[in-house]
């Protein structure tokens, strides 16, 4: 627990240092104008424009922010030299995950909060949070044989557009059955359950399906990172 702590303490302290909590109120702040421009009877229904918006917001703050994290950490040679601490690379991961998740959740909030007032809060900490951590063990696991950011920007463009699919049904585009495959659907059916009053099948298999989703990634991402990042600096 001492050495998660430490771990998720250091996290904090380098997106910091990298900027990140700073890109993240830029985020925050620049929603808040340009939906502020937008007049109210022109804006879609809460329901359906929350939980996009949080499928889509979110590969910023978790996929993209931790795929930068790690590539820098690489380049500076900070991960060989973690390999050498008693940290484990599950702490790792779990930290990682965590603190960026946590700071998408507080994002995401701030924006729906400001414009849709407190309405199902639950269900959409819930959702940032299980989404924030699919999307950060998935950018692990995607970042992990490359070099550079550089290198990674092309190849990203294809997950990004794969991890949106799920927005499909959501705008009443094709089935939802289709996509109950997809990593990102348990997190979104939480996201939707925020604008359903009580309990709902949405919820249910949003807790369900984001569980095993996080525990599948999260076993592929340790994999990964101990094949290709610790391995090779």
């Amino acid at each position: 627990m001492t050495r998660f702590l430490a771990s998720l303490y250091r996290d904090g302290m380098l997106m910091v240092r990298y900027r990140l909590v700073a890109v993240s109120v830029f985020v925050i702040s620049f929603w808040i104008l340009l939906l502020a421009f937008v007049p109210a009877d022109l804006q879609p229904s809460p329901d359906l424009l929350v939980p996009a918006f949080v499928v889509v917001n979110l590969v910023t703050t978790t996929f993209y922010f931790v795929v930068g994290l790690v590539l820098f950490e690489r380049g500076e040679g900070m991960l060989t030299a973690l390999a050498t601490t008693p940290l484990r690379t599950g702490e790792y991961l779990s930290a990682r995950a965590l603190s960026l998740s946590a700071l998408a959740a507080v994002e995401t909030l701030a924006i729906a909060f400001w414009f849709f007032g407190a309405s199902g809060w639950p269900q959409l900490v819930g959702g940032a949070m299980l989404l924030g951590v699919t999307y950060t063990l998935l950018g692990l696991v995607a970042a992990a044989r490359y070099e550079s950011i550089n290198e990674f920007l092309l190849p990203s463009i294809v997950f990004v557009t794969l991890l949106q699919i799920p927005l499909l049904p959501h705008f009443e585009v094709g089935a939802w059955w289709a996509f109950f495959w997809h990593p990102i659907l348990p997190g979104l059916l939480v996201l939707r359950s925020a604008y359903a009053p009580g309990v709902t099948a949405e919820l249910v298999l949003g807790l369900v399906g984001s569980a095993v989703w996080v525990w599948v990634t999260y076993r592929w991402a340790r994999h990964r990172f101990v094949t290709y990042v610790r391995a090779h600096g």
